[in-house]
C-alpha cells in the first residue's frame, strides 16, 4: 500500500463526490467502509480512478449480493439483461454495458484485494463476467441487425487463451473464434459479429468493454471472419501449425449456439491426441514461452 497515493486519491474522491457530508457520516458509522476505501485508494490507480470518475459506485458495492460472495455467469447475464431492457437506444446500451462492467470489475477487485479471495476464484469470476457480457451483447447485436431473428443463432463464439481457460485477468484481451453451422448463411452472420465487436471495443467517454482479437482464426488475418464448421475442422486437420493446435487446448464455447460450439470442440480435440515429433513440440513451446 502507498500512503501518499491513498491521500491523493482520497482528496480527488472527496472533490468529485456529490454528497460529502453523507459520505463522512457513513465512514463514521461504518468504519469498515472507510478501511475498504483506503485499501482501494492505496493499492493502485485503476480502482481509485473508477471511484473518482463514478463515486456512486462505492455505495452500490453494498446494495446487492453480499460482496464476499462470488457471482456466476447466470447472475451477470440476468442482471445485464435487465439493464439492457432499459436501454432505449444504441447510445444508452453502449453506456450501460460499460458502466456495468466497470461496476462489477470494481466489486471483484475489492473481493480480491480486501477480502483476499483466492486467485483462481477471481479469474473464474472475471471470465464468467466476460461470458455473460459477450452473450448479452451478441443477442442484442443479432436482434438489431436482424430484428426478425428473435435472437436465434446458428453460430458459436469460442474463446482461446485466458478467457477460454477461465483465467481472465483485469486487463486481458479476449481472443475469439467464430464458428458457423454448415447450413448457416455467412453473409447474415458477419454484420452481427462486426456489430458485436464495435459495441464492445469502440472507445467512448466511458471507455471500452473489451479489446477483441480474432487473429487466431484459421489463416489468421487473411482468413474469413467466420469459419464454417466443416471447413474449420478440415483446416486444423490438414493445415494448422503445431502452435495453432496447442491453442485449442484452452478453446471453449462462450456465447451463441452451444451445440455448434461443442460439436466443433469435440472434433478438433480429437486431433490433440495425435503424436507429434518431440523436437518440434519442444521448439514450439520454447518459442511461445520466449515470446510470452
Amino acid at each position: 500500500p502507498d500512503p501518499d497515493l491513498a491521500v491523493n486519491n482520497w482528496e480527488q474522491f472527496i472533490r468529485h463526490h456529490p454528497n460529502v457530508l453523507d459520505l463522512y457520516r457513513t465512514f463514521i458509522e461504518q468504519p469498515e467502509k472507510l478501511s475498504l476505501f483506503l485499501n482501494i485508494a492505496s493499492t493502485g490507480n485503476f480502482l481509485a480512478e473508477t471511484l473518482i470518475r463514478s463515486p456512486e459506485l462505492f455505495d452500490e458495492l453494498f446494495r446487492e449480493a453480499p460482496i464476499e460472495r462470488a457471482n456466476d455467469r447466470l447472475y451477470y447475464f440476468e442482471k445485464l439483461g435487465r439493464l439492457s431492457a432499459l436501454s432505449a437506444n444504441d447510445e444508452e446500451w453502449l453506456k450501460t454495458v460499460r458502466l456495468f462492467r466497470r461496476r462489477e470489475i470494481l466489486r471483484i477487485a475489492v473481493r480480491d484485494i480486501y477480502y483476499h479471495t483466492a486467485l483462481p476464484v477471481v479469474t473464474e469470476e472475471l471470465s464468467d463476467l466476460a461470458d455473460a457480457i459477450l452473450e448479452m451483447a451478441l443477442r442484442r447485436a443479432a436482434t438489431r441487425v436482424h430484428p426478425s431473428s428473435r435472437g436465434m443463432l446458428d453460430f458459436s463464439i469460442l474463446a482461446f487463451g485466458k478467457l477460454g481457460a477461465r483465467e481472465l485477468n483485469y486487463s486481458s484481451d479476449i481472443d475469439l473464434l467464430i464458428v458457423a453451422d454448415d447450413r448457416a448463411v455467412i453473409g447474415d452472420i458477419e454484420p452481427v459479429i462486426r456489430r458485436l465487436i464495435r459495441d464492445l471495443s469502440v472507445y467512448t467517454e466511458d471507455g471500452s468493454v473489451y479489446r477483441i482479437d480474432l487473429r487466431l482464426r484459421p489463416h489468421g488475418i487473411s482468413g474469413e471472419l467466420i469459419t464454417g464448421l466443416t471447413a474449420g475442422i478440415a483446416y486444423y486437420e490438414q493445415s494448422a501449425a503445431l502452435w495453432e493446435l496447442q491453442a485449442l487446448l484452452k478453446l471453449r464455447p462462450v456465447a451463441g449456439n452451444a451445440h455448434v460450439g461443442e460439436s466443433f470442440l469435440n472434433r478438433v480435440h480429437d486431433l490433440l491426441s495425435r503424436p507429434h515429433p518431440h523436437n518440434e513440440v519442444v521448439t514450439v513451446v520454447t518459442d511461445l514461452r520466449t515470446r510470452g
